[in-house]
Parts: C-alpha cells; sequence; structure tokens
C-alpha cells in the first residue's frame, strides 16, 4: 500500500518537483548575475579615473559655478576663473577658483561649468609682486612692490 501525501497546493512529490524548478532557475539567475557583475567590472575599469570633465579645466579658463554644495550657495550662477587645480587620489579634479566680486575658492570639477572663454595669466593677476628681506635673524621686511617684465 502506498500512501501519498497531500497539501494544499498538490501532491509532496509535485511540491519537491516544484522547489527544484525554483532551486534551478535561482541557479541561473545567480550564473546570470556573474556575468553581469563580470561586464559591469569591466565597463568600470574602461571608463575615464575622473568623475566631472574627462579632461581638466585649463588655467585662466572662465567656469561658471554650478548648484551642488551648499557651501557654494553664495556664488551659485557667478563666473570665475581657473588659478590652480589639483586630482586627488581618487582621480577627481578640484580647481581654485577666482570667482568675479569674491574670493577663490576650492571647488569641485563636478560643480563647473564651462564657458568657451580661456584668458591670460594677466586677466587674473597684476603683475605686481612683493620684495621680501629676510635679515639674520629670519626676520623679514617687506620692500617696494615691483612690477613683473
Amino acid at each position: 500500500m502506498t500512501v501519498t501525501a497531500t497539501t494544499s497546493r498538490g501532491t509532496a512529490a509535485e511540491w519537491v518537483a516544484r522547489v527544484r524548478r525554483l532551486l534551478k532557475d535561482m541557479e541561473q539567475q545567480s550564473h546570470d548575475m556573474e556575468r553581469q557583475r563580470r561586464l559591469l567590472e569591466e565597463l568600470i575599469a574602461a571608463a575615464p579615473a575622473t568623475s566631472g570633465p574627462a579632461t581638466p579645466f585649463q588655467f585662466y579658463e572662465q567656469v561658471r559655478v554650478l548648484a551642488g554644495r551648499k557651501s557654494h550657495a553664495a556664488i551659485v550662477g557667478k563666473l570665475g576663473i581657473i588659478a590652480g587645480r589639483d586630482q586627488g587620489d581618487d582621480g577627481r579634479w578640484t580647481y581654485a577658483v577666482a570667482v568675479e566680486g569674491d574670493d577663490t575658492w576650492s571647488i569641485d570639477g563636478r560643480y563647473l561649468e564651462p564657458t568657451g572663454r580661456v584668458f591670460t595669466r594677466d586677466a587674473l593677476y597684476s603683475g605686481e609682486s612683493v620684495k621680501v628681506r629676510v635679515d639674520a635673524k629670519g626676520r623679514g621686511q617687506i620692500g617696494r612692490p615691483e612690477r613683473r617684465k
């Protein structure tokens, strides 16, 4: 005599067969996910190392400050000129931007937009310099300003 167990979803044998199909489907999905993971890793490896502009802004290039950081809220939309730049270990560029009517700000390149204009150094610097004389005790004294030639 054979006893057949039943559940609300069919016999035990049908239930086991269903579970086996689900396990097989899960194994296939896992295999597909692993293949997708490898493809994504290849894309990441092929991507540029930086966020923001692929090519860094040039020195003395005019840029517009974009929204993105609360600390820059006062200068969003203003124009500035690139006065310096640095690429971090993570590949991101950070720029020293002389903002019109304001100070020079340190801004992540993701929050800058090019205007297409590039100036010369003279647009940013007057050419004047200060001569400092240092005595034998290490004390400095400011001399007369000189004009850059």
